[in-house]
């Protein structure tokens, strides 16, 4: 699972001007910027706290997870509809 969470559907994502004006003045003066305002800039979500970033990441790899059981199971849905051990039963055709 850890691997399709890095897939990225998105483009690079343009930088906040809050966040540009501090990255300029901290250069201007010297400074460095802190390692929690750079993660903050690459993952806005991290401002909402952990219980929203731990949804969010559940939600993406319980449909992940849905996606690829799909696709396992799309060949055993094609091979038992080619039989017909069910076409005498009452509204075959929902099953």
């Amino acid at each position: 699972m850890k691997y399709f969470e890095n897939w990225k559907c998105v483009g690079k994502r343009k930088t906040s001007y809050n966040f540009g004006l501090k990255k300029a003045l901290r250069g201007k003066l010297g400074l460095k910027m802190p390692k929690t305002d750079l993660a903050i800039e690459e993952d806005p979500f991290l401002r909402l706290g952990y219980g929203m970033n731990a949804y969010y990441v559940l939600l993406r790899q319980l449909a992940t997870m849905f996606i690829l059981l799909s696709l396992f199971t799309l060949p055993l849905m094609v091979i038992y509809s080619s039989y017909n051990g069910l076409s005498d039963q009452k509204m075959y055709f929902a099953n």
